[in-house]
Parts: structure tokens; sequence; C-alpha cells
């Protein structure tokens, strides 16, 4: 099981899929599937864009942040921001 679960979370991230989708692009393309090609280069692109580019992942964590019983009971900003702000002193 710990396998796995290992496994799942390395094809889950978004850059792993993105090279897999690549790769299948290649594949594809040497193949001569071209609309398939253009399809999975499109995804990879797609899923880099919005996993590096944007702010996806702070908008993912705002919810987590805001679930957590401490942060809406002290009122204080989330733990990486204080982090930051000691990192700047």
């Amino acid at each position: 099981m710990f396998l796995i679960s290992k496994l799942v979370w390395i094809l889950g991230q978004p850059l792993s899929l993105a090279f897999l989708l690549v790769f299948f692009a290649l594949l594809a393309g040497l193949r001569r599937w071209r609309a398939l090609s253009l399809f999975a280069t499109a995804g990879g692109a797609l899923i880099l864009f919005v996993t590096l580019y944007t702010t996806a992942g702070n908008l993912l964590m705002q919810g987590l942040e805001q679930r957590s019983k401490a942060c809406r009971r002290s009122g204080e900003p989330a733990m990486h921001d204080r982090a930051r702000r000691r990192l700047r002193k």
C-alpha cells in the first residue's frame, strides 16, 4: 500500500503529468498521430502554465488555511506568511 501511495503521488504531481504528456506527444508524433500529439502537447503546456505561472497553488492553499482552527482562532495570517516575515527581519 505504501508503494502504491508513493506512485500515485509521483504520477499525480503536475510536473510529472506534464512530462508524461510531452513524452506521450513525442510517441504519438513518431506514430504519425498528429491530432493526439497536438492534444498531448497542449495539455502538457496548459498544466505547466496553470501550475507554474499562475497563483493556482496559493488559491488552493487558502481554502486549507481557512479551515485550520489555529489560523481562525488567532486571526493571524497563515504559517507561510509568518515565516516569510521572520526571514525578512
